[in-house]
């Protein structure tokens, strides 16, 4: 069964299926452990890539994905 929405109508807001049974927040409001912060700058920093793909983004978008595949029924 593909999970493919091609039409506006598709979108859970506009009537179509809803895809998570539980909405999760990708957003944190709290400030992230200053190490952390550190350890993940130092990696864009050598790379001297911010963003278009960078080693971080790639990290993220892996991180994303395990997490919301994980609340697919």
């Amino acid at each position: 069964m593909s999970r493919a929405k091609t039409r506006g109508d598709d979108i859970a807001l506009f009537g179509g299926k809803k895809l998570f049974d539980v909405v999760k927040s990708t957003a944190n409001l709290v400030r992230p452990d200053f190490d952390t912060f550190l350890r993940y700058s130092k990696i864009f920093f050598r790379q001297k890539q911010y963003s278009n793909y960078g080693p971080v983004v790639q990290m993220l978008e892996k991180r994303l994905a395990a997490f919301h595949t994980s609340s697919i029924a």
